[in-house]
């Protein structure tokens, strides 16, 4: 398990070798694994983005290494961190309830989504819009 946030265990699902773009035997959407390939460095803009009560963000390291997947608002002020520890190579998914660290519903507007490992840094927007 990988640290979440205010010290829960989060749900980090690592994903097989074959688990490539579009993996509809996993119920995966068309865009999830555009920008992850597998045996590389990635990270998805999430899935459904945008988004109201979840996305699925998929993740890939080249090796393992000590991991940061953190959502930050427009302002810079980090939101939520869904990833903070080590996580082996691979490829990675998690969950996102568009919560904040305190676990309150984050309001509508785009957020940025940072993943940090190893010297390698990718960053993707997600948009929440909320009901």
């Amino acid at each position: 398990m990988i640290q979440v946030g205010s010290g829960a265990a989060a749900p980090v699902t690592a994903l097989g070798p074959g688990a490539g773009a579009g993996d509809a035997a996993a119920g995966e959407g068309p865009d999830i694994g555009r920008e992850v390939s597998a045996g590389g460095f990635g990270l998805d803009a999430g899935y459904p983005n945008p988004f109201r009560a979840h996305t699925q963000i998929r993740f890939a390291l080249p090796r393992s290494g000590n991991v940061r997947l953190i959502v930050y608002d427009v302002m810079g002020r980090a939101a939520r961190v869904l990833v903070d520890g080590h996580t082996s190579a691979g490829t990675h998914q998690v969950s996102w309830d568009g919560r904040d660290d305190a676990g309150h519903s984050v309001s509508s507007g785009i957020y940025l989504l940072r993943l940090e490992t190893s010297g390698l840094v990718s960053t993707r927007r997600l948009l929440r819009l909320r009901p």
